[in-house]
């Protein structure tokens, strides 16, 4: 505790978290701020005299705490300070001089009444700030789970999202009909329907790679023998944002030519805005020759 005025009241708790122990909790009061605070140094400037003691769990002896006066209190009365988790304390208050009137003697055992409540109230005070503090802690704990659950649900939702990519990029790489993803628009560089994505296929069936169109318009695959009425039929979809399927012929990177069967659908976001296009090309060329060969047949017929 320290020399004599340079004591201090500390109470300390452990603390406890969903029943695991988390810390101890300690306070300090300082005991002359403590005494002045209850009165008990007013008192005894007047006509009393105190003794704070304390019962020593070891020995189970008393141990002085605190006395306003180095003198033997005569006839004191003596009330037992009980406060949960706290040592047994105990205050006696005797009268500096014991011969006074009755009338002063009814005052001493209300004051001395009143003094066992505000120690009392001051103690569990004291003893109360560990508790306050586990409270916190026990807040601030569930806070920080209920903030720690959110983030998982989120990071889980967010794994499932990649892992859906990661299934739909696989299996739009890995079709064996041709795939293409644009964009809208490419404004840096005025470019309507700019290519985003092209898979295996297309590249076998084109001859282009991704870094040969990226950010291109898909018309370069169009040549002299493209049918211009299914090139409005397309460019009509497109600026409408709607779902077509048309055949056109168009022409490879070697410039040889084959037969398409394309169909575009739009891309749409939660909120329901077009953010582009998804098409898929078929060579469709030996049907297209085979058909054109029986028409040539009945022709002759």
């Amino acid at each position: 505790m320290g020399e004599k005025n340079n004591l201090a009241l500390v109470a300390h708790a452990p603390v406890f978290i969903d029943d695991q122990f988390w810390g101890l909790a300690i306070t300090f009061s300082d005991f002359d701020d403590f005494l002045e605070d209850i009165g008990l140094e007013n008192s005894s400037q007047n006509k009393y005299i105190y003794q704070l003691s304390v019962k020593d769990a070891k020995t189970d002896g008393t141990t002085i705490f605190w006395q306003s006066a180095q003198q033997i209190l005569l006839n004191p009365l003596e009330i037992n300070i009980n406060v949960l988790n706290a040592p047994d304390w105990k205050l006696a208050i005797a009268l500096k001089e014991y011969n006074l009137p009755v009338l002063y003697r009814n005052e001493f055992r209300i004051l001395i009444i009143a003094f066992n409540l505000i120690i009392t109230w001051s103690i569990y005070q004291i003893l109360r700030s560990p508790y306050l503090l586990n409270l916190k802690v026990k807040e601030k704990t569930q806070k920080l789970e209920e903030t720690n659950l959110s983030l998982e649900a989120e990071i889980k939702e967010k794994q499932q999202i990649t892992q859906d990519l990661k299934l739909w990029q696989r299996a739009l790489t890995e079709s064996s009909n041709g795939v293409v993803i644009t964009g809208l628009i490419d404004r840096q560089n005025n470019i309507k329907y700019p290519v985003q994505f092209v898979n295996h296929a297309f590249t076998h069936l084109t001859g282009y790679t991704l870094e040969d169109v990226k950010g291109k318009n898909c018309s370069f695959l169009q040549g002299d023998e493209t049918n211009p009425e299914e090139i409005l039929k397309l460019r009509h979809a497109l600026d409408n944002g709607e779902s077509c399927n048309l055949i056109l012929k168009n022409y490879r990177k070697d410039n040889t030519s084959f037969w398409n069967e394309l169909t575009i659908s739009p891309i749409k976001d939660e909120d329901g805005i077009l953010t582009g296009f998804l098409g898929f090309q078929i060579n469709v060329s030996d049907r297209i020759e085979i058909k054109k060969a029986l028409e040539k047949e009945y022709q002759k017929t």
